[in-house]
């Protein structure tokens, strides 16, 4: 159902499309945890994602600026530039 919703991840268990914004706004209701307005607001937020699939949540994090710092790893870091130029 969540890829039906053009979900790339999740970012604390809050699922989001390409460009950070919430797919499924009542699924987003009923999870526990800092909202994501709130990461945008902070000022450093770091974030750690790594692995094949991973370049995509990572991206959408960026876009939406949700995070300040960035841990992970070349191929990860490769593919995020490579999409954005």
């Amino acid at each position: 159902r969540l890829k039906d919703l053009n979900s790339v991840g999740d970012i604390m268990g809050r699922f989001v499309d390409a460009k950070g914004r919430i797919v499924d706004r009542q699924l987003d209701d009923r999870t526990i945890g800092l909202r994501l307005n709130a990461l945008a607001r902070k000022e450093r937020v770091i974030a750690v994602a790594a692995g094949e699939d991973k370049h995509f949540i990572a991206a959408a994090c960026l876009k939406a600026r949700y995070m300040t710092d960035l841990v992970t790893d070349e191929g990860t870091a490769r593919r995020i530039l490579e999409e954005a130029a």
